[in-house]
């Protein structure tokens, strides 16, 4: 059973605009959200970051119209929120006006950030602009003791931390028991992918199985890679038909390289928490953050580089596939539940009362 915060009311949820795109961001957005809910919050929209009022190509004298609109009912919206506890999503791409009294709402409130990711850690913004808006919330949830870890040694050290371990990912209807197959499955944005371009030189003795946008059609795929097709996150996985899943990001099969490929050492990337709720074991990178949780309830296998999975194919019998299996079962219930961030709350609304 959830707990409540006790004063009617004083929980407060700012939301965003949600992307209809067929992308993992979306998705985890709003399951968040939908978790969320649980708890009864009152809610406040942050209208300012609505992507669906224009079409993303020219950008008409309308646009900016409904834009400065969007800002102004935010502000309104914003200016009644004091003494509460806020949830916000975190990074916020917010307009810079509306950031600046996003920022105001922290000192007139408690503060719960929902991290997505550390884009300092991503080369996308500095490590002081970041750690001084963090270290002004009152608790985050964060998605793993590895980013907890080192957040604390970059001096964020003003919240409290809550370390999520898996973020959910919400189906209406749970997925078939995957069967036996010696075959990857990989989902994500197949254009960043650039280590793809790699493995299908790389001499490979199982299949693979291709999910999701950006796949360049020009690419000859050799007889044991097949692009599948791009599906809605709600839709995918159930379009995944046995073996395992596949967390890997960089240019190199031999290791994760790059930054994206080194920031797995300290994120929860969402493709995880899609196969487990498809109920696919995983394969992925020895040094990555989920390495951790894959070891800890034996759901894969952890490997220095894609080439040490042809060795693991080769050996691997039903028996343990199905042992994986069983294992994974009751983290694939609670993913698509919802009972990861529903635990990783109660914990927050403890913290919030001491």
């Amino acid at each position: 059973m959830s707990c409540k915060i006790e004063e009617d009311g004083a929980l407060v949820a700012l939301r965003q605009a949600i992307s209809k795109d067929k992308h993992a961001g979306s998705k985890g957005v709003k399951d968040i959200d939908d978790v969320v809910d649980r708890f009864s919050p009152r809610i406040i929209w942050n209208y300012s970051l609505d992507n669906n009022v224009s079409d993303g190509k020219k950008k008409s004298l309308s646009y900016y119209a409904k834009r400065l609109i969007n800002c102004v009912k935010t502000i309104l919206s914003l200016s009644h929120c004091k003494d509460k506890t806020l949830i916000v999503h975190y990074p916020d791409y917010s307009p810079k006006i509306i950031q600046f009294y996003i920022k105001k709402l922290f000192l007139a409130n408690k503060t719960v950030f929902i991290v997505h990711d550390i884009d300092s850690w991503r080369g996308i913004t500095t490590y002081t602009d970041e750690h001084q808006i963090l270290n002004s919330a009152t608790v985050l949830v964060v998605h793993n003791q590895r980013m907890k870890n080192k957040l604390l040694s970059y001096g964020v050290k003003n919240p409290k931390m809550v370390d999520v371990e898996i973020f959910d990912y919400l189906l209406d209807q749970p997925v078939r028991t995957q069967k036996f197959r010696k075959a990857l499955n990989f989902a994500g944005n197949l254009a960043k992918s650039k280590f793809l371009y790699e493995l299908c030189y790389a001499d490979l003795k199982y299949d693979i199985d291709l999910f999701g946008v950006g796949f360049d059609d020009t690419m000859v795929l050799p007889n044991n890679i097949k692009f599948r097709g791009s599906f809605s996150p709600n839709e995918l996985p159930y379009k995944m038909s046995g073996g395992f899943g596949l967390v890997w990001d960089g240019e190199s099969i031999e290791s994760c390289t790059g930054v994206m490929g080194e920031y797995t050492q300290w994120n929860n990337p969402h493709k995880f928490s899609l196969y487990i709720a498809a109920g696919l074991p995983i394969f992925a990178w020895n040094k990555a953050a989920i390495s951790d949780t894959i070891k800890k309830y034996d759901i894969g296998f952890c490997v220095d580089s894609l080439e040490e999975i042809n060795c693991i194919m080769n050996n691997l019998t039903e028996e343990r596939y199905l042992q994986l299996i069983c294992n994974l079962a009751p983290l694939k219930k609670m993913v698509s539940e919802g009972k990861f961030l529903e635990k990783a709350i109660d914990e927050v609304v403890n913290v919030l009362k001491k």
